[in-house]
C-alpha cells in the first residue's frame, strides 16, 4: 500500500528523530573505538554559544565517561578511593555509586599541577567499557572490576601487581648521573643538582636507568566477543590479558614489554582478528582467539600514549618526540612479517590520537607546541598544518563533513573537513579546568568531563 502524504511526513520525522536520539558511547573513542560519530547532524548555522543543561561535581581523574541506555558511567578518584558512579543522562542525578580503597604513589613526573590540579597523577586514566548490562573498569593500580550496570553490584574483580607501599616512603634522586644520585630523603622534592623530582625508592614509579618510568595502568580496556582485554604491567614487563566477560576467568595472556599508556584496538589484518598493542618497546599483533603473537616491530621511544591507527594493511603510530611512522603488515601462508612503509618528522603524535577521514589522517601534532594537521594515510605526506601553539593535547572526533577537537584547555573547536587548509568554524569554552578526558557527542548533546566536573552541553 503506498504511503500517503501524512505517512511520508511521519516517516521523515521518525528518521530525523532517530538521527538526533542519543547514541550509546560504550568505550574509549566511541562505538567503534575510532573517534567516528554516527548520525551527527551539524547545524546549518553554528550557535554563538552552547547551552549548559546541567553540571555536577563528579570527582577527580582523566577517565572518559561512557553512556548506555540513557545512563552515564564514570570512574574517578577521591583520596585513596577509586569511585565508580552511574548518573542519569537527562539531569545528572546519581543512580548508584561504588568505591574501593586503592592507594597509589604516582611517578613524580606525572604530578603536573597545571595539567592535573586535582588528580595529581593518581588517575584513574583508563576509560571504562560497558557491554550487555556489565560495566568494566581498570584502576591506576591495575584493579580490574566488573559491575552490574543497573545496580552497581560487584560481579568479579582482579587486582594484579598491587603496588606495595611501605609504612614510610623514602625518596631518592633518579639515577641521572648527578652528584645527588644514591642519596635518600624523607620528603619529596626537586634535586638541586639536576632539577628532577625525587622518586619513591624501591617502588616501580622510581626512574630506573634502562627501564623508564611507570605511571600506572592507563590503557583503556577492550571488549571483543566474550572477552575483556587489558594491557597491564610494570617497568619489568607487561601482560596483555583476556578474561571472560561473565565469569572473569582468564582465557589467555601474552607476555610482552612494559606497557605504555596507549590503548589497544582490534583489527582484522589478512583475515585474522587481532589485538594491535603499542608497548614501551614494540608494536605487536596478538591473535584474539588464543593470545599468540603474530608479528612484532621494535620501537625506540620514551613514552607512547596514542592509540595506533590501522588503515588497510598499514599500522600508523608515534611516540614522545618521535616521528610518525607506518609499518606494512604482510602475511604469506602462515608467516607474518613487517616492513617500514613511511615516516615523517613533520608530525609527531605524542598525546592526541588522530582520526581517519577517508584516506586522510586529521589530528593535532605535538610539534610547534601543538598544531592541527592533515596528512595522507597511505604515504605520510603532510597536506597542511595550522599555526602552532594550538594546544598541548586534544581529543579528536570525525563528524563527517566536519571534525571536532576538545583541547586540554577546554576549548571545543569545530573545523571544516576535507579542506586544503585549517578552517575553524566554531569555538566554545566548555570548562574552567583542564579537559583530558574524551568528550561524548550524542545528537546535539555534548558531555564534557574536566578535572572534577561532569557537564552536559547542548547545541541549540
Amino acid at each position: 500500500m503506498p504511503f500517503s502524504k501524512t505517512n511520508l511526513a511521519i516517516f521523515a520525522l521518525t528518521l530525523l528523530t532517530q538521527n538526533l536520539w542519543p547514541q550509546e558511547w560504550p568505550q574509549w573513542r566511541g562505538p567503534d573505538r575510532n573517534g567516528h560519530l554516527k548520525a551527527f547532524a551539524a547545524p546549518a548555522t553554528w550557535p554563538d554559544s552552547l547551552k549548559k543543561v546541567w553540571s555536577i561535581e563528579a570527582g577527580a581523574g582523566l577517565a572518559s565517561p561512557v553512556v548506555a541506555d540513557g545512563k552515564i558511567y564514570l570512574h574517578t578518584r577521591d583520596g585513596d578511593d577509586e569511585v565508580v558512579s552511574c548518573y542519569r543522562l537527562s539531569d545528572g542525578s546519581r543512580i548508584w555509586q561504588q568505591r574501593y580503597t586503592t592507594p597509589f604513589i604516582p611517578n613524580p613526573q606525572a604530578v603536573i599541577t597545571r595539567f592535573f590540579p586535582a588528580s595529581k597523577g593518581k588517575g584513574p586514566f583508563a576509560t571504562p567499557a560497558i557491554h550487555r548490562n556489565r560495566l568494566y573498569t581498570l584502576g591506576v593500580d591495575r584493579v580490574l572490576s566488573c559491575f552490574d550496570a543497573k545496580t552497581g553490584d560487584l560481579k568479579w574483580r582482579h587486582h594484579e601487581l598491587k603496588q606495595e607501599i611501605p609504612d614510610k616512603v623514602v625518596y631518592e634522586c633518579p639515577p641521572c648521573g648527578c652528584n645527588i644520585d644514591g642519596k635518600e630523603f624523607d620528603q619529596p622534592g626537586k634535586c638541586p643538582a639536576c632539577n628532577m623530582d625525587y622518586g619513591p625508592k624501591g617502588l616501580e614509579t622510581s626512574a630506573r636507568r634502562g627501564e623508564g618510568n611507570y605511571y600506572g595502568a592507563a590503557a583503556s580496556p577492550l571488549i571483543e566477543g566474550n572477552l575483556i582485554i587489558v594491557n597491564i604491567g610494570n617497568p619489568n614487563g607487561g601482560d596483555l590479558a583476556a578474561f571472560d566477560l561473565q565469569s572473569g576467568k582468564e582465557q589467555w595472556r601474552w607476555r610482552g614489554p612494559a606497557p605504555s599508556s596507549s590503548s589497544p584496538l582490534v583489527a582484522e589484518l589478512h583475515g585474522v582478528r587481532q589485538v594491535v598493542v603499542l608497548t614501551r618497546h614494540n608494536l605487536a599483533g596478538v591473535a584474539v582467539v588464543n593470545g599468540q603473537q603474530l608479528w612484532s616491530h621494535d620501537i625506540e621511544s620514551n613514552a607512547q600514549i596514542v592509540t595506533p591507527i590501522v588503515f588497510e594493511d598499514l599500522v600508523i603510530f608515534s611516540g614522545y618526540r618521535s616521528p610518525t611512522n607506518a609499518i606494512k603488515i604482510k602475511k604469506e601462508k602462515a608467516a607474518w612479517s613487517v616492513e617500514p612503509a613511511w615516516t615523517t618528522n613533520d608530525v609527531t603524535l605524542y598525546i592526541s590520537t588522530p582520526v581517519l577521514m577517508g584516506d586522510k589522517l586529521w589530528g593535532l601534532s605535538y610539534a610547534n607546541h601543538g598544531q592541527f594537521f592533515a596528512m595522507e594515510a597511505r604515504t605520510g605526506k603532510v597536506l597542511w598544518t595550522s599555526e602552532g601553539r594550538q594546544a598541548q593535547g586534544a581529543a579528536i572526533l570525525n563528524a563527517g563533513e566536519i571534525w571536532l577537537a576538545l583541547t586540554d584547555e577546554a576549548k571545543l573547536i569545530a573545523m571544516a573537513g576535507y579542506g586544503a587548509a585549517y578552517h575553524p568554524i566554531a569555538n566554545y569554552q566548555v570548562a574552567d579546568s583542564p579537559t583530558w578526558a574524551h568528550p561524548v557527542l550524542m545528537g546535539r548533546d555534548i558531555l564534557i568531563k574536566d578535572e572534577t566536573r561532569l557537564t552536559l552541553w547542548r547545541m541549540e
